[in-house]
């Protein structure tokens, strides 16, 4: 007598735990994933504040982080290296679906700054970098550039995978410039 009420009990709780289960289930599934805090694998940017994109950030709302971007003076034609080379560090974490990464650097004519996407190991992924006070190029991987834009289309990114963007001055006095940042549709890289 005593086994078949204990029986009887724990099928009951059996019942009511899968009924409990039924309602509690769809309440968690539609919660947003919570990302971690990226941390930037770049040394210079390691500072630097981290900003979000969400699905929210289309094409027709994108981020947009306004910055002036300091001189740079043409190469040393001897070791390669740049006499004024001054570099701008953003990071960004994807916290929205997987999609494509779409950046728009923009500033005024005959300046020439180039755009890389470093992942969250500090290795460049694509970039842009067209000779900017003339249409010749572009020089770049994944990205595409004009005479007042660079700009990377559709870098397929996942959720919470985090990013630097290095704004990279080649040949300027210095420049205001707008970066603009939004989620799409991804492109497979070249």
């Amino acid at each position: 007598m005593k086994a078949a009420r204990i029986t009887r009990f724990v099928a009951v709780l059996a019942a009511v735990a899968l009924v409990g289960g039924v309602f509690v289930a769809p309440a968690t599934a539609g919660k947003k994933k919570k990302c971690g805090q990226f941390t930037p694998g770049v040394e210079a940017a390691a500072e630097g504040e981290v900003v979000t994109i969400t699905k929210k950030a289309t094409e027709a709302k994108p981020v947009v982080i306004e910055y002036e971007h300091g001189p740079a003076g043409p190469s040393n034609p001897f070791d390669g290296s740049h006499l004024l080379n001054e570099e701008k560090f953003f990071n960004i974490q994807v916290n929205g679906p997987a999609s494509g990464l779409y950046i728009l650097q923009e500033f005024s004519d005959f300046h020439d700054l180039d755009l890389y996407l470093l992942d969250g190991g500090g290795g460049e992924v694509a970039s842009s970098g067209a000779f900017n006070p003339t249409p010749v190029g572009p020089f770049s991987s994944g990205g595409n550039g004009g005479t007042n834009y660079e700009s990377i289309s559709g870098y397929p990114v996942a959720t919470c995978e985090g990013f630097t963007i290095r704004s990279n001055a080649y040949l300027t006095p210095g420049t205001d410039a707008t970066l603009t940042i939004w989620l799409g549709t991804a492109v497979a890289p070249e």
